[in-house]
């Protein structure tokens, strides 16, 4: 298991067969062809990753639409090339990150653990790492 998981959860087991929860963030980005994944733990602990490569223009759509809801965060730091929010409405509400990167992708990661942003920063930071970088 990625340490960035485990970390969130030592029970955590990645889920098979599993779907976002409808009208959320990762549900939106499975319609537009993402990937989705869960993690769900005995403990009743969750995660959730969902990611979705798209075309500049829609990318900026998506973006902007999150943008309006969310409040923009610097879990990363000040890094040119990534755009996070902390979702305030349209996804989960709580624990809800969503990353916009310059290279085209949406990133989504959610999960109750996450009570304050800088929880879902390894996470999030091992997504990047595994995308291709163009």
């Amino acid at each position: 298991m990625n340490p960035a998981i485990s970390q969130l959860g030592t029970s955590l087991k990645l889920a098979n067969a599993s779907s976002p929860q409808e009208g959320t963030y990762p549900a939106k980005i499975g319609s537009a062809g993402g990937i989705f994944c869960d993690w769900f733990g005995a403990d009743g602990s969750s995660v959730s990753v969902a990611l979705v490569h798209l075309a500049p223009q829609r990318l900026a759509g998506e973006q902007s639409a999150v943008a309006a809801s969310s409040t923009p965060s610097t879990i990363l730091g000040t890094s040119p090339n990534v755009s996070v929010y902390v979702a305030d409405s349209g996804g989960t509400a709580s624990g809800d990150i969503e990353a916009f990167t310059d290279s085209g992708y949406w990133i989504s990661v959610v999960s109750p653990s996450f009570t304050t942003p800088d929880r879902a920063t390894d996470l999030l930071r091992a997504v990047l790492q595994a995308l291709p970088s163009g």
